[in-house]
């Protein structure tokens, strides 16, 4: 159903971040930590509101290029977690 791209190469547990990507479509997924600070949440939606249905997800600047990655399908299909 989704490929699994890659994960933060600096978790010590081997645990998310994460990013997948439907090649069937395109669409990615991101793992992450979901956003709560309030003053943070602010500061985005005053960019662009956040619907009932969406979150805002934090990912680590290292995993930049594991996202490159996933948005111009220039990964390898077929890896696996670590796990």
């Amino acid at each position: 159903m989704v490929e699994f791209i890659g994960m933060d190469p600096g978790s010590p547990t081997d645990e998310c971040p994460a990013v997948y990507v439907d090649p069937m479509t395109g669409d990615m997924y991101q793992q992450g930590r979901v956003v709560t600070d309030p003053e943070l949440l602010a500061s985005i939606t005053g960019h662009a509101p956040i619907a009932a249905d969406e979150a805002v997800v934090w990912q680590p600047a290292r995993l930049a290029p594991t996202v490159a990655e996933a948005a111009t399908g220039q990964y390898d299909a077929g890896p696996a977690g670590p796990w």
